[in-house]
């Protein structure tokens, strides 16, 4: 993982910027029981800010801010209980788990999520010497992508819901 900031005054006193970055690797717990591949659900987290200070008046400031964090996860954390014959316990929601044992799933594909999120936001403010005048503006983008798999919902439906064969309107 990193972090780091760095402040950088321009000019003295009028305009100044802030740039703080992050960044973080987690490691999965999860094991793929299909392919024996572990720590299948890692996250990476990386993110920044952006901050600009700009004072051109005694009576008068704008801030402006970026934010930015992208969060990637490579699998589901979602696990389900499952049986060792060999060494005859159960690992699950109620199992117990040393440091050596992992979090298994049976998953038939792996189920990828990223989380992107975008903020902007514009603050002015005039000091009119009774009071302030703040004007505030923001705007936030966020997209999530997530992989689901249904196919043992689709199967077990399918074993209830009778299949119509097609047949085209002809009149």
């Amino acid at each position: 993982s990193f972090d780091g900031m760095l402040n950088i005054p321009v000019v003295e006193g009028v305009f100044a910027l802030r740039l703080v970055g992050s960044g973080e690797r987690l490691s999965g717990t999860v094991t793929r029981l299909r392919t024996g591949r572990q720590d299948v659900d890692n996250q990476v987290t990386t993110g920044g800010r952006m901050l600009a200070a700009f004072t051109p008046t005694d009576n008068f400031s704008l801030l402006a801010s970026i934010y930015y964090q992208k969060r990637r996860w490579d699998d589901s954390n979602a696990y389900v209980s499952a049986c060792d014959p060999a060494i005859n316990q159960c690992f699950g929601l109620a199992g117990r788990l040393s440091d050596s044992e992992h979090l298994r799933t049976n998953l038939p594909v792996p189920l990828p999520s990223t989380d992107l999120l975008r903020m902007y936001n514009l603050t002015a403010t005039l000091d009119v010497g009774v009071g302030s005048l703040v004007s505030t503006t923001s705007y936030f983008d966020r997209s999530a992508q997530e992989t689901f798999d249904i196919s043992d919902v689709t199967l077990s439906l399918a074993s209830i819901v009778p299949v119509l064969p097609y047949a085209p309107n002809t009149l």
